[in-house]
């Protein structure tokens, strides 16, 4: 599990294993500041900071204390949330920018939910499959909702506590993270009624899991990403699972959203007029 901030405005992406010593001699003769995050190179209880990273490994306390919580572990939630990725959704071509060994099947599918951006007002015969909401009178993004609330109830309830785990990571990390109770109140808890998660205490706004094989993520940037003092972090839990004998890497992508930054603010703003 590993925290970053201002994904919206930090290049990322990512490298082989044997482009990094070639990537770091550059860095070090341009006398760019860059360091190496590997299990061996954190401290006995398996976290590491550095350059507003913030990253565990799986036998760090934070990690075992999850694992525990879940009805057969995380090795539970990680064969099922991958078996429900390879059976129940379609690949994200999109995505799929080049292949690491290019006579190999790639696969990149995607499953994603929460806040999108603001949109018109549906008219009575349009069916649309995101929910419509307002605050103070003022359009608010839309939710996308199904993508979660129609997945397995096991399923479901691994998840949520996961979420709420990295809330946990994020608070100790960051104690000013997620600053205004304000816009917990009336967005993140409106999220949160909708997925069908009331009594959560995750305060994330935006979800996106993505399993992949063999793929390769070029250099890029969150622009939707929230840049708010508080909000412009980004919180990601990853792991391998092989399934008939193909590993995948399935990323758990948790974060914010700058269109309910600036559609809260607009709100409030309103409120106070």
């Amino acid at each position: 599990m590993y925290l970053a901030k201002d994904l919206h405005c930090r290049p990322h992406g990512s490298v082989g294993m044997d482009e990094l010593n070639d990537r770091k001699c550059i860095l070090d003769i341009l006398q760019i500041p860059n360091s190496e995050i590997f299990p061996t190179s954190t401290n006995t209880r398996g976290f590491k900071n550095t350059n507003n990273i913030h990253v565990i490994y799986s036998h760090h306390l934070h990690i075992i204390q999850l694992d525990r919580s879940l009805i057969g572990g995380l090795s539970r939630l990680h064969f099922d949330l991958t078996k429900q990725l390879l059976t129940g959704h379609k690949t994200d071509k999109s995505r799929q920018h080049g292949k690491v060994i290019n006579d190999l099947n790639s696969t990149n599918i995607r499953l994603r939910f929460g806040f999108g951006r603001v949109q018109r007002k549906a008219v009575d015969t349009e069916n649309w499959k995101v929910i419509q909401w307002n605050m103070y009178g003022v359009p608010m993004p839309t939710i996308e909702h199904l993508a979660f609330t129609t997945l397995p109830d096991s399923l479901k309830i691994q998840l949520t506590k996961l979420f709420e785990s990295a809330q946990m990571f994020v608070d100790k990390c960051i104690p000013n993270a997620f600053p205004k109770g304000a816009r917990t109140h009336h967005c993140t808890k409106t999220l949160n009624n909708a997925l069908g998660i009331p009594h959560t205490k995750s305060k994330f706004e935006y979800y996106d899991i993505v399993l992949s094989r063999n793929t390769v993520l070029p250099k890029h940037i969150d622009s939707k990403n929230d840049h708010r003092s508080g909000y412009n972090l980004c919180t990601v839990y990853s792991y391998y699972q092989a399934i008939d004998g193909l590993e995948y890497k399935v990323s758990v992508i948790m974060t914010t959203r700058s269109s309910v930054g600036a559609a809260f603010d607009k709100a409030q703003k309103l409120k106070h007029k």
